[in-house]
């Protein structure tokens, strides 16, 4: 009668095993998808920072020039200078948003992660706790059967 309670426990134990290993994968798959979905924004992101940057360098090498010109334009200069501090604000200003941005839509997803990755290693625990279990039902398993055999002198 033994035998057959460690066969079912055994049998149960299995079943909790290859549950909790199936969910542990599709918790991997939704980290690697997060992960990926991640690099994307940042790379985005980077790219978005770059471009502006590259603008802004590039209005204050008009300054630079500008600065260079003779007197004799000076209406332009000023109309110059007045313009490209205009447009360093501005670009400073979505530089400064652009990051703001990063920061809202990184936090979430960021927080997503530590949240599979907590319950993975949770998962990973009780993996570890039904292999051990299941270890020693084989063991007892075999223990009984080796008691209930018949014994002949």
């Amino acid at each position: 009668m033994g035998y057959a309670i460690f066969a079912a426990r055994k049998i149960m134990l299995t079943s909790r095993i290859n549950n909790l290993n199936w969910r542990i994968m599709c918790l991997t798959q939704k980290q690697q998808s997060l992960s990926d979905i991640s690099g994307r924004m940042q790379e985005y992101f980077s790219t978005m920072s770059m471009a502006l940057g590259k603008r802004c360098e590039s209005i204050f090498k008009g300054q630079n020039l500008g600065a260079q010109w003779n007197n004799q334009n000076a209406s332009v200069l000023d109309e110059l200078y007045s313009k490209s501090f205009l447009y360093r604000d501005t670009f400073a200003n979505m530089h400064a948003q652009l990051n703001a941005a990063k920061q809202i839509i990184m936090k979430p997803v960021a927080a997503q992660e530590n949240q599979i990755d907590l319950e993975r290693k949770r998962l990973e625990t009780q993996l570890q706790a039904a292999n051990k279990e299941l270890e020693a039902v084989e063991q007892q398993e075999k223990s009984e059967i080796d008691r209930s055999a018949p014994k002949y002198a």
